[in-house]
């Protein structure tokens, strides 16, 4: 398979902006201005055409925040993202707009990403109007075409957001994403917000799409069943970073970065019960002032001086498995 999009050493910090109030009051109280907070740090991440690829970690680890950057929600401080081999910020006109359209992403929260005065049919084709890839006559049309493929009711285009249920909602968002004919979506944490059974029906859908539309998925999510059941390849973030790469049966099985283990060993498990739970250690510390040279060293078993001071590269550690540790130099 070839690479349909890449990002090459991408960083995104983010700074709190200060009102009059606060400038002043930090100047009264001689403090000095807030850091920024780092969200990534120099990341390098590879789709290949036609590929799931899950994105995993704690909260604030920094998939939500690579995820916009894949979409071009967020324009990074650093580095450089191609799609179809070609860099998207460095491309003009038609070009561009093609490219970051061949990009849609689908939202964590399907009660708020429908505006809820618009009927969902007009959320749905607006974009395709809009851009020239459909005449406004036959919108309507297209829109219950995609209801059709997304499993909604075509007569349902003139209803209101608060008029469906959470996993309807949940596939009028997918359709909307699909209604300018992209190459990859970017699903941040879609299903999340679903109950368990509707859950599973997006999934599929999810997985029905990519078959009649050769579509490609960043999906990100901090469900690690999820993940297994839907993805070709894990990658697992800690604090901006990745540091862990791979297929996703060898992850589950064979996974290299002790937080990855940790991560493996924190989830609940049924088939045994001799088995015990064991949480993950520690809290994950604050992005304000992450800790030096590995970041996970705070609460990894097998630290040593070495961790504290420098940070690992990531490197292969077996066939197409990637970790970054000092376990493995």
């Amino acid at each position: 398979m070839t690479a349909l999009l890449q990002l090459q050493g991408v960083s995104k910090s983010f700074s709190r902006p200060q009102g009059i109030v606060s400038r002043l009051g930090s100047r009264l109280l001689g403090r000095a201005p807030s850091a920024p907070v780092q969200a990534l740090h120099r990341t390098d991440l590879e789709l290949k055409q036609g590929e799931v690829v899950g994105l995993v970690g704690e909260s604030g680890c920094g998939k939500s925040t690579l995820g916009r950057i894949v979409a071009g929600l967020h324009r990074s401080d650093t580095g450089h993202r191609f799609f179809d081999g070609k860099e998207i910020d460095r491309l003009q006109g038609d070009e561009h707009l093609r490219s970051a359209l061949n990009i849609q992403m689908v939202f964590q929260d399907p009660y708020a990403s429908l505006n809820p005065r618009i009927p969902v049919g007009r959320a749905v084709g607006e974009a395709a109007v809009l851009h020239g890839m459909v005449p406004r006559s036959e919108a309507r049309a297209r829109v219950k075409e995609l209801f059709e493929q997304v499993g909604l009711e075509a007569d349902w285009v003139s209803r209101f957001p608060h008029q469906f249920s959470g996993g309807q909602r949940a596939r009028v968002g997918i359709a909307r994403a699909l209604s300018v004919q992209p190459r990859l979506l970017v699903c941040d944490e879609s299903v999340a917000a679903l109950d368990v059974s509707m859950q599973a029906q997006v999934l599929n859908l999810f997985m029905d799409l990519r078959q009649q539309r050769n579509l490609t998925y960043l999906f990100i999510s901090h469900d690690l069943g999820v993940v297994h059941h839907i993805a070709d390849r894990v990658v697992v973030m800690y604090l901006g970073r990745i540091v862990e790469s791979c297929p996703t049966q060898e992850l589950y099985d064979k996974p290299a970065h002790p937080y990855t283990q940790a991560l493996l060993a924190s989830v609940p498990r049924l088939e045994s019960r001799k088995r015990a739970f064991i949480p993950l250690q520690g809290e994950i510390p604050s992005p304000l002032s992450p800790p030096s040279g590995c970041h996970f060293h705070p609460r990894c078993p097998h630290a040593s001086e070495r961790c504290r001071q420098e940070a690992p590269e990531l490197k292969e550690v077996a066939p197409q498995h990637m970790a970054a540790c000092h376990l493995f130099s």
